[in-house]
């Protein structure tokens, strides 16, 4: 018992803590509000899930942690993709201009 309210009140701090602190991307903001009132919901009991689940259409609470499950994977996957190419993208533009200013020098 003493471990499920140090977990809840781990997920409502989490929860602020996303509320307060600015975030650099919109989605690291979101997937830490969303999860952690996801995590509060899931020591809750099961009830509450299933009554949630129910109401979004989907069967039951294991399917809708399934689907979250997946569509957090997915995320990750597409937000490591975009940094992966943000990070290219700065490496060939420095690339370019090293090679710009090593042409300059060679030819004084």
């Amino acid at each position: 018992m003493l471990v499920k309210y140090l977990f809840l009140s781990i997920f409502v701090l989490l929860f602020f803590y996303g509320l307060i602190r600015p975030f650099a991307s919109i989605f690291a903001k979101l997937f830490l509000i969303v999860g952690s009132v996801f995590g509060f919901l899931s020591l809750l009991g099961a009830d509450y899930v299933n009554q949630i689940a129910l109401f979004i259409g989907v069967e039951n609470a294991t399917l809708l942690y399934l689907y979250f499950g997946l569509i957090t994977i997915f995320l990750t996957i597409i937000i490591t993709l975009n940094r992966f190419d943000e990070i290219n993208a700065r490496i060939t533009k420095l690339t370019r201009k090293i090679a710009i200013l090593e042409s300059k020098i060679n030819e004084k």
